[in-house]
């Protein structure tokens, strides 16, 4: 959920609420959605405006977990599920503030921003599951089982979510975490800083171990908002500035200081008090759910981890008629603490600034519930092998598309998807009567709530999946994206064939078209990384057990490893952003992202229909196939040639038999949908060149601004983006 201005509040006292702490030989709950976001970030190699280097955040994940393993720590991760009723306004808020944030990340300003790839949760995931971590998904938020799963355990959490400081549970902020095992007594420990509420509560001597769940509601979360309680601010006089700390770490001081002096039923009543009659019984309501919230009980995932502990239940009760009644009597007085500041009535005002917010939260207090009985779909979904997307369309009727770095000027990347996520929904809800709404950018930086066009194919419903033989679950996914090829599964090796699916429908569907530029990228970028990367070579032994005899596995098979080793070499630059790209954004051309984000998309939901119908593919884990800067280099380049396919024979013609394995899938290709691939590259290379030959004519330099040369095959060498190549002629 998140608490506002605490974890600022905490960090600049960390010496008296946070202790040193020596991780080792024991459990770790993690939050896993916290934990996906935070590992991202720490990999400061990464270029966020291309739409994401994958295989990076995949070591990143591989260093983190092998460094559990070392210090003999056992990680529980625990996931998000979907979005409950009551927040579905704040999730909508932050897409439009994720949209607002994506159209401004170029390659000089993408520093400045916190932006997430597309598939960052999914390939987290997914990489936990192929280690055999002990992942879980819950239904919805994961807060609440984090908290009661490590009380359980009376082990630390790892996540870096202010709530954990109101949880009765031990708590490691992962800023506090040291990436480096130390030895000790013939093992490791991992440095970092530990919270335990009784820290917290010695500081403030004489506060309640009940009021901190207060202190989280009157500060706000997703699920109540501080601008319920803006009468009860107005009339709270903050404590003194004492350094340079603003109004919201003033009023964080403030409320820990007057809940010293409240019973939890005491400060109920007043706050209560300063809330609009009319209003005060449905904020009471939202109260006590918010404290219970906090509460922690057993979790139920305790059987899903393989873990049989039980725990005492302590039950939340709270009279919250009595409370009402009690509001409505007291006298009304003005709220003071000690050391308070009394003539800051300009501080004062600011208050009221800050909590003037608008009302985020959903009127619906029902308990979420998800009415699904299908034992295929509960097991799949809760051990990672379905999305957390799935659970809103069962539980909320809804879809969000993530926002993704993109040109303002096109349609959203995600309508490309629209006839796949309308499938899918007839999967899920054969018979829904309502159709699924998902919400997708509309324009440059607004959003909107779309309708899914109806399916008129015939799909199994959920129940009748795990019946299908693969044969018809591959049948289901040809007719979903409108595909049809009898030799597709013998002519495409098995470890492909989902993602030669997504590039199929990508170049289909794609709006504008997509060029040979895009297609050869994409390509050359799948068969490095999957193929010829040192890196993946233990993947490639195992992809390579799964061989159909196809005839593209018989060119893979004949690429050697010098070849694959000189390719890499030639190759390795296009995996790094050009330095004058870091200074100027003009040599940044968001169409080639925006093209690519249409792919990402596609590659998504073609998993998702995939996941849904029991994996009649092998699925496929985008960070041994994508790299976004290299698919932007590798693109830029090739829209600047006269002819692709004889720049690629100069360019691989150290590696022979990386270049007729590339020829052979960009033939294959070809075959099944060269129609729909445009050529856009003669007419603006013409228009390049002449330009560049009028400035070479009126220039004296040494060396000209492009210089061309034609080998006795008639293939030009010379890459205008290289002025090294010119060695050549030497």
């Amino acid at each position: 959920m998140g608490i506002r201005g605490l974890t600022t509040f905490i960090a600049h006292r960390s010496d008296s609420y946070l202790k040193h702490y020596k991780l080792h030989d024991t459990y770790l709950v993690i939050d896993g959605n916290s934990l996906a976001a935070n590992l991202y970030q720490v990999n400061r190699a990464r270029n966020d405006c291309f739409g994401g280097d994958y295989n990076k955040f995949e070591r990143t994940l591989c260093k983190f977990f092998d460094l559990l393993a070392k210090c003999n720590i056992t990680p529980l991760i625990i996931l998000d599920g979907a979005y409950e009723k009551r927040k579905l306004r704040t999730v909508y808020q932050r897409l439009k503030n994720k949209l607002k944030t994506l159209q401004q990340v170029d390659t000089v300003s993408q520093t400045h921003f916190k932006v997430f790839p597309l598939f960052l949760r999914d390939l987290f995931a997914d990489v936990l599951v192929r280690l055999q971590l002990k992942i879980i998904r819950c239904d919805f938020e994961a807060d609440f089982e984090i908290a009661c799963l490590a009380r359980t355990l009376n082990c630390p959490v790892l996540s870096y979510d202010s709530d954990f400081f109101v949880y009765d549970v031990l708590y490691i902020p992962f800023v506090s975490l040291e990436m480096n095992a130390v030895p000790h007594d013939g093992g490791y420990y991992l440095p970092c800083q530990l919270y335990e509420m009784d820290y917290f509560l010695k500081a403030y001597g004489g506060l309640n171990k009940s009021c901190v769940p207060l202190l989280a509601v009157l500060l706000g979360n997703d699920y109540i908002n501080k601008n319920n309680f803006k009468e009860f601010y107005t009339s709270l006089r903050l404590v003194k500035r004492k350094t340079q700390q603003n109004v919201l770490q003033r009023s964080v001081k403030s409320v820990i200081k007057w809940l010293q002096k409240e019973s939890y039923e005491s400060a109920m009543v007043k706050v209560l008090q300063k809330v609009p009659s009319s209003k005060r019984r449905r904020i009471a309501q939202r109260i006590k759910r918010v404290m219970r919230d906090y509460m922690c009980k057993n979790s139920k995932l305790l059987p899903d981890l393989g873990i049989s502990l039980n725990c005492d239940e302590e039950e939340f009760e709270l009279d919250t008629e009595r409370i009402l009644q009690e509001s409505e009597n007291a006298p009304i007085v003005n709220e003071e603490c000690d050391n308070c500041d009394d003539d800051d009535d300009e501080e004062d005002q600011e208050v009221e600034d800050e909590v003037e917010e608008s009302d985020c939260e959903s009127e619906s207090e029902e308990t979420e519930e998800v009415n699904c009985e299908n034992d295929f779909f509960r097991t799949n979904y809760r051990h990672c092998k379905l999305p957390t997307a799935f659970m809103d369309m069962l539980v909320a009727n809804k879809y969000f598309c993530t926002p993704q770095i993109e040109s303002a000027t096109n349609t959203c990347s995600h309508l490309i998807c629209v006839k796949v996520i309308s499938a899918i929904d007839k999967i899920l809800r054969p018979n829904a009567e309502i159709r699924l709404k998902f919400v997708a950018r509309h324009q440059s930086t607004n959003l909107k709530w779309y309708d899914t066009p109806d399916c008129n194919l015939e799909l199994p419903s959920l129940h009748d999946i795990s019946t299908l033989s693969d044969g018809t679950a591959r049948a289901h996914v040809f007719s979903v994206l409108e595909f049809r090829y009898d030799n597709f599964c013998t002519d495409i090796p098995k470890h492909w064939q989902l993602y030669f699916l997504a590039m199929i429908y990508w170049i289909k569907n794609a709006t504008p078209s997509v060029t040979h530029s895009h297609v050869q990228s994409l390509i050359l970028c799948m068969l490095v990384m999957n193929e010829l990367e040192p890196k993946n070579t233990v993947q490639r032994v195992a992809d390579r057990q799964q061989v159909n005899d196809s005839p593209l596995d018989h060119f893979l098979n004949e690429i050697s490893k010098t070849d694959s080793a000189q390719c890499c070499k030639e190759l390795k630059k296009y995996f790094e952003m050009e330095p004058k790209m870091r200074t100027s954004n003009k040599y940044y051309n968001k169409n080639i992202v925006d093209c690519f984000a249409q792919f990402q998309s596609s590659l998504l939901h073609v998993k998702y229909l995939n996941a849904l119908l029991n994996r009649p593919f092998a699925d496929c884990l985008i960070s041994r196939f994508y790299n976004g800067t290299f698919l932007y280099n590798m693109c830029s380049n090739l829209q600047r040639r006269t002819n692709i396919d004889a720049y690629m024979d100069t360019l691989l013609k150290v590696c022979p038999s990386v270049l007729k394995c590339f020829k052979a899938i960009v033939d294959m290709i070809k075959r099944l949908v060269a129609s729909n691939i445009i050529t856009a590259e003669a007419k603006r290379r013409r228009r390049k060149r002449k330009n560049t030959r009028r400035i070479s004519e009126a220039s004296n330099e040494s060396v000209p601004v492009q210089v061309e040369s034609m080998n006795s095959e008639g293939v030009a060498v010379m890459d205008e983006n290289n002025r090294f190549s010119l060695l050549n002629f030497v």
